[in-house]
């Protein structure tokens, strides 16, 4: 199976993306939307460090890109987490009747927080799936699920310290810091939201992995 044509559409999407995102801002005044063009970016990287280890044969590079995609692949499911900022499009008259507002910049918003999410997972998905071709080809089904189980829950500890600490990938540039921010907030409710950002993940990974061509 051919990977880089359904990738190149899948980073197309994203480039369409990142336009309309960057185009409603001088549109509606909001700021908002902008923080999405750059996340777009982010979670379409994963994806680009998976096709370039398709095209490496040098295992030094190969590793240098997989160390790279998987510090970035928390940035693709971590859209998933923007939802938050979904404006509010309904309220209650006093007869208890549901109303929705009709503001189209704030249906437009919503919906760019929507399918970014989309976008971000499925490009983290395929990217997941392009690795596993290429880095554990020969491999046990054992040992692909348990790298599989793994990399779920350093994603969903990856989205957690993302959303909750508000560390990003590059703070890895400083990983003194990172750690003494990371041990001193370990607690039952960063297990929690680490395994629900990973059970996330793992369900998206199943519907994903159920339509996705069969690779040959």
């Amino acid at each position: 199976m051919n990977e880089t044509s359904p990738a190149r559409r899948m980073l197309l999407s994203c480039g369409c993306y990142f336009g309309v995102c960057l185009l409603y801002v001088p549109l509606t005044g909001n700021f908002l939307a902008a923080g999405q063009a750059l996340n777009i970016v982010l979670a379409a990287l994963p994806l680009c460090f998976a096709l370039a280890i398709g095209r490496s044969t040098k295992k030094p590079l190969r590793a240098l890109l997989a160390a790279l995609w998987l510090l970035f692949l928390p940035n693709a499911f971590y859209l998933l987490t923007d939802l938050v900022h979904m404006p509010t499009l309904e309220w209650r008259a006093a007869q208890g009747r549901m109303h929705y507002v009709h503001d189209a910049a704030g249906w437009v918003l919503t919906l760019l927080f929507a399918v970014g999410a989309a976008l971000g997972a499925f490009a983290g998905l395929m990217s997941m799936r392009i690795c596993r071709r290429q880095l554990l080809n020969g491999t046990s089904r054992r040992t692909v699920r348990l790298a599989g189980a793994a990399v779920m829950l350093l994603s969903g500890f990856g989205v957690y310290i993302g959303r909750f600490l508000r560390l990003n990938s590059w703070d890895v540039l400083d990983p003194m810091r990172l750690l003494q921010t990371i041990v001193s907030q370990l607690d039952l409710f960063a297990l929690q939201m680490t395994l629900s950002f990973a059970g996330a993940v793992f369900l998206l990974w199943m519907c994903y992995d159920a339509v996705a061509p069969r690779e040959k």
